[in-house]
């Protein structure tokens, strides 16, 4: 130290050094003022270009969502014409069943029995007197009359039998079927060939028909009884033809 400094006692150096410490030049505030306005600064501008982008895209989003929309006038259009009636089906014909009508019963019941018609008999069929194989009018039956299957008492029964011949070459062609003959059974059980002749009322081939009359012919019948009497009957006599 020279001579022309002052020295400092210890306790004024202490608050000298106090001083120094708690009173900080002026170029240090207004460095820290310029900090802080730049930084508000800042902080403005950042503020604003965030508020600038927000906008921009909520515009943005405004037009995307904006359609245009084209009004389309509708004119007023009939009615449809009301739906057709419905068909009416006219009513079916009304189908009478066939067959034997039934009898309905009458609507006023007679209480009185009437007279007997005395023109639905014959006194004389009431005489009590009669022939053997005589009829109702009291007539003898002729030997030369030929009665229907239906007016004999007994029908005839054939007692020979005779089989008609089948060709071989028939039965390979495998012609099948049956032969009706009609022919008069006179009272003797023989069949009657002149009057009337045989008569073939359903036919099968030339050669099956020839060969039933034949076998007809040949055979011999038990006479058709009249009450009790032996008569002439027409019949109807089939021969069936069987390949196998």
């Amino acid at each position: 130290m020279t001579s022309g400094q002052r020295t400092l006692a210890p306790q004024d150096r202490v608050m000298f050094t106090h001083l120094l410490a708690s009173s900080p030049p002026r170029e240090g505030k207004a460095a820290a003022a310029a900090t802080t306005a730049s930084l508000v600064f800042h902080g403005i501008l950042i503020a604003l270009a965030v508020v600038a982008t927000y906008a921009g895209i909520q515009k943005a989003t405004e037009e995307e969502k904006t359609e245009d929309v084209t009004f389309i006038k509708i004119e007023d259009q009939p009615p449809p014409p009301p739906p057709p009636p419905p068909e009416v089906k006219p009513p079916e014909a009304k189908v009478e069943p066939k067959g034997f009508k039934t009898l309905a019963a009458p609507e006023v019941v007679p209480v009185e029995i009437p007279p007997p018609d005395t023109m639905a008999t014959n006194e004389a069929d009431f005489s009590g007197e009669g022939v053997e194989g005589g009829t109702a009018d009291g007539e003898e039956v002729s030997a030369e009359q030929t009665f229907l299957q239906g007016q004999v008492s007994v029908l005839p029964k054939m007692i020979k039998i005779v089989k008609p011949m089948y060709p071989e070459f028939l039965k390979k062609m495998e012609i099948e079927g049956t032969v009706v003959i009609q022919a008069v059974i006179k009272a003797d059980g023989k069949v009657e060939e002149v009057d009337p002749p045989i008569k073939v009322i359903k036919k099968l081939h030339p050669q099956l028909d020839d060969a039933a009359v034949n076998a007809l012919k040949q055979s011999e019948f038990s006479p058709a009884l009249y009450g009790s009497r032996p008569v002439r009957v027409i019949m109807q006599i089939p021969y069936t033809f069987k390949f196998k």
